[in-house]
Parts: C-alpha cells; structure tokens; sequence
C-alpha cells in the first residue's frame, strides 16, 4: 500500500549523514523522513514497537534545533517504523527551515562531470 497518498503535509527524505536523531529515553535512532504531522525511523538491532504503542521522544536536528514529539506506532515495516504524532506535532517554522537546509546540501554537491568534446 501507498502510504504516500495519505500524506496531508508535505515529507521531508533525509540521506544519510545528514539525518536527525530521535531520542526515545535511553535508545536513539535516525530519522528517515518526517512531516509536520508524523516520521519514519530506522529501526536497527532493538525490538520493533507494537503498532498502536505510543511514544514520547526528542528529534534534534542536524541544525541543532530540538523538538519533542508525541505520537502513536502506526506500522512497522523494512526496518522502519511510522510514527503518526498525536499530541505534538512539528511546527511549519521547523519544517521550512529543514527545507532550505537540506536545498543548501544538495547544492554543496559537487556538479556532474561534464565531458565537453568542444575543446578537443
């Protein structure tokens, strides 16, 4: 199933090495993708969460800034778990301000090698 035509807010994808982190307690784990109304986390070597748990939890941002976070587990798939928050959610602010974090990344790439047979 396409969860994507769900999605009332728009999703931000994170590569990796620029992932925020989500602190649940004492465990942490990366987050792959998130919205103003939920996120997706990878879920490494621990125990998944059963659907319908709910979750209290911190994501700090590469950028530095913190949010907290409250939701419910509402499916746990390809090592992933999709978390659809309840109580707190993440403000626009937040999510416009990783917008033109991650543009700025993607600019810093280093362009396509270009093979330009003019100057042969």
């Amino acid at each position: 199933m396409d969860f994507s035509e769900r999605r009332a807010a728009p999703r931000l994808d994170f590569a990796s090495g620029a992932r925020p982190v989500l602190a649940l307690g004492e465990r942490v784990a990366e987050v792959l993708d998130c919205s103003e109304r939920g996120l997706r986390y990878r879920l490494d070597d621990e125990p998944a969460p059963a659907v319908g748990s709910e979750i209290i939890a911190t994501i700090r941002f590469p950028s530095g800034a913190l949010a907290s976070v409250e939701g419910v587990v509402v499916r746990v798939q390809n090592q992933s778990v999709g978390v659809e928050f309840t109580g707190l959610w993440l403000s626009p602010e937040l999510i416009e301000a990783e917008q033109r974090r991650l543009r700025g990344i993607s600019r810093e790439q280093p362009p396509e090698t270009r093979h330009d047979h003019e100057a042969r």
